[in-house]
C-alpha cells in the first residue's frame, strides 16, 4: 500500500480548521483535511441558537477577502453562520479539492518512531507524522505529513454528569434519556416528556432554560429542575454592561428564573447528580442528588439535559510528545498564559499574540481552536485567528507571514 504524503494534514472541518485550510491553499501547501462528519456539523446541531457573537467577529479577513462578504454587526444563528459563510468555504475549488469528509482519525504518531524516542528533541521533525484512521467506509487508511493541525474540537466529547465529573450511577445505561447538547425544544420535546432536568450553570445551560421558560408558557404539563453544583445564586456569570447582547440577555434570563420569576422551573443549587435509576409509573426516572453539605434528595424526570461541558479527545496524540496542562488539559504553554490573571476569564478578554504559545515539544504538531482551550469554556472562534498566524508562520518558515493584514 502507497501512503499518500502531504505538507500539512488538518484534522477537523469545524470553523478552525476551515479557516486553517484557506490559509493553508493561500501559502500553496499541499494539504489534506480529514473530517469525521459533515463540514461545521457541529455548528449545525446547534444551528437553531442565536450566535453570541457578531458575524463581523466570525469571518476573518482572509474569507471576507476571498468570498467579497461584507460582514456586519449582525448575529446569526448557527445554521445561518454555517450556510452563509463556512458553506462558502467549503465549496471553493481550493478546499473541496482537498476534504475528505466521513474520516474518523484515530490516531496520530511518527512514522518509525515511539513516544519516549528523542524526548523534547528536534530530531523528531526528521520523522513524518502517520496518521491512521477509517474512511466513510469502514476502511482503515494511513496518511503522512510533514505538519500537523489538530482543529478536531471538543464539541463530542462531553463530560460526565456525575460527582467530580465522574460518571453517575446509571448514566451510561440512561444514554438514550440524556442530552449533553442542545436541542431546539419547539420540534421535539413532546416525544422527550413532560418532566424535565438540566444541569449546568453555563451558556449552553442557560440557553435550555431560556427555551423551556418559553415553552413553559406553552404547555402549562411541562416542568423542569435546574440542578447547578455551585451554591451561589443566582448561578450564570454575567458580564457588566456585556457588549455580547445576546448572551446577556440569555444570562440574565436564566438568573431571573433560578431566584422564582418562572415556578415551573425549579433551581437546585450546590448539588451533584449521584444516580439515575428506572421508575416503574410516571416519569421514566429517578434523580438523586447529593449536596455539597451531604444532603440528599431525589425527584423525577423523563429526560435530562447533561449540559456540563466538553473536553478534548487527546487518544488522538497520546503517542505524541504533547505538554498538557494538568488542570484544562490543553497544552501546557497556551494554558499556562490563559492562566494568568492578566489573561482574564471572559471569552473577550485578549490574548497577546506570541507565535510562541502554539509550541509543542512535538515539532509542527498544533492544536488549535476549541480543543487547544482544553475544558476552558472562553474560546471565541476570532481568537483562532491569531492562532492561525502564529503557526503558518512557523510552517512555511516565515515570521512576517500575515495574510489577515494583506490589501
Amino acid at each position: 500500500m502507497t501512503t499518500k504524503k502531504y505538507d500539512l494534514i488538518i484534522i477537523g472541518a469545524g470553523p478552525i480548521g476551515l479557516e486553517s485550510a484557506l490559509y493553508a491553499a493561500e501559502c500553496g501547501l499541499n494539504f489534506l483535511i480529514l473530517e469525521r462528519e459533515q463540514p461545521s456539523a457541529s455548528l449545525n446541531k446547534w444551528g437553531f441558537v442565536r450566535m453570541f457573537s457578531s458575524m463581523a467577529m466570525n469571518v476573518s479577513p482572509l474569507g471576507a477577502r476571498i468570498l467579497n462578504i461584507d460582514a456586519n454587526g449582525s448575529y446569526p444563528t448557527g445554521r445561518e453562520m454555517k450556510e452563509s459563510y463556512y458553506d462558502r468555504l467549503v465549496a471553493l475549488e481550493q478546499i473541496s479539492s482537498r476534504l475528505i469528509s466521513g474520516f474518523n482519525v484515530k490516531k496520530v504518531s511518527r512514522s518509525g518512531l515511539l513516544k519516549a524516542a528523542h524526548t523534547g528533541d528536534n530530531r523528531r521533525a526528521e520523522y513524518p507524522f502517520k496518521i491512521f484512521g477509517t474512511d466513510a467506509n469502514g476502511w482503515e487508511t494511513y496518511y503522512e505529513a510533514k505538519a500537523v493541525i489538530d482543529a478536531s474540537g471538543v464539541y463530542s466529547n462531553p463530560n460526565s454528569l456525575g460527582p467530580g465529573g465522574l460518571p453517575a450511577i446509571g448514566e451510561q445505561t440512561h444514554a438514550d434519556k440524556i442530552s449533553y447538547h442542545l436541542r431546539d425544544l419547539r420540534r421535539d420535546y413532546t416525544r422527550l416528556g413532560k418532566t424535565f432536568c438540566v444541569v449546568g450553570a453555563g451558556h449552553s445551560a442557560c440557553t435550555m432554560i431560556a427555551q423551556f421558560d418559553q415553552l413553559t408558557r406553552i404547555d402549562n404539563e411541562v416542568n423542569v429542575v435546574w440542578v447547578t453544583t455551585t451554591s451561589h445564586k443566582p448561578p450564570a456569570v454575567s458580564v457588566p454592561d456585556d457588549p455580547l447582547v445576546e448572551r446577556a440577555r440569555v444570562v440574565n434570563l436564566a438568573n431571573e428564573i433560578s431566584c422564582g420569576s418562572n415556578p415551573r422551573i425549579k433551581h437546585l443549587a450546590g448539588y451533584w447528580v449521584e444516580e439515575i435509576r428506572d421508575r416503574s409509573t410516571g416519569p421514566l426516572m429517578e434523580l438523586t442528588l447529593t449536596g455539597s453539605d451531604g444532603d440528599r434528595g431525589t425527584f423525577n424526570a423523563d429526560f435530562i439535559f447533561a449540559l456540563v461541558g466538553y473536553r478534548p479527545d487527546r487518544e488522538i496524540y497520546e503517542e505524541l510528545q504533547v505538554h498538557e496542562c494538568f488542570a484544562s488539559s490543553g497544552p501546557m504553554k497556551l494554558a499556562a498564559r490563559l492562566s494568568e490573571p492578566s489573561a482574564g476569564t471572559d471569552c473577550l478578554d485578549p490574548v497577546e499574540p506570541d507565535d510562541d504559545l502554539y509550541i509543542n515539544p512535538e515539532p509542527d504538531f498544533y492544536i488549535l481552536g476549541s480543543k487547544s482551550y482544553g475544558r476552558m469554556t472562553n474560546f471565541l472562534i476570532r481568537n483562532g485567528y491569531d492562532q492561525i498566524r502564529s503557526v503558518f508562520r512557523r510552517i512555511v518558515k516565515d515570521k512576517n507571514l500575515d495574510l489577515y493584514n494583506r490589501s
